[in-house]
């Protein structure tokens, strides 16, 4: 299952403010999954099943103001902030006779960031921008 909210469905874009958008972008997924087999080579030598199954959460969002394009000095400017995170549990076990090993691990991982950028129209057909971004 996922889910995604963006700018050109229009439902994230909002132009309340005077030369200024305002824009979000949402995405969200969950995602199950199973991988199984029988481990069976020859009758005389190794025997077993495995199974590996992974269950993970993922979400991203993003807000974001941008400047409707003006003259002057700074000819449009951004700012932003970024959230992504994983959340993921997978479970392996390995079925031998008299035998059954087993693994679990678990991966969780947060990432923000804020960004900007300013831009100045040289003409026509030439831009120049500055950007910063930092992450954490």
């Amino acid at each position: 299952m996922s889910v995604s909210l963006c700018e050109p469905f229009q439902i994230g874009t909002w132009r309340g403010w005077d030369g200024v958008r305002f824009t979000t972008v949402t995405s969200g997924a969950r995602t199950d999954s199973r991988y199984a087999y029988d481990d069976d080579w020859t009758a005389a030598s190794y025997m077993g099943f495995s199974d590996h199954t992974r269950r993970r959460w993922a979400v991203n969002q993003e807000l974001r103001l941008d400047s409707e394009p003006r003259a002057g000095w700074i000819s449009r400017w951004t700012l932003g902030a970024y959230y992504s995170g994983i959340d993921e549990t997978t479970r392996y076990t390995n079925t031998d006779p008299g035998n059954i090993r087993g693994l679990q691990t678990r991966y969780n991982a947060d990432h923000i960031a804020l960004f900007g950028q300013i831009a100045h129209d040289l003409d026509a057909h030439t831009r120049v921008t500055l950007g910063l971004r930092t992450e954490r």
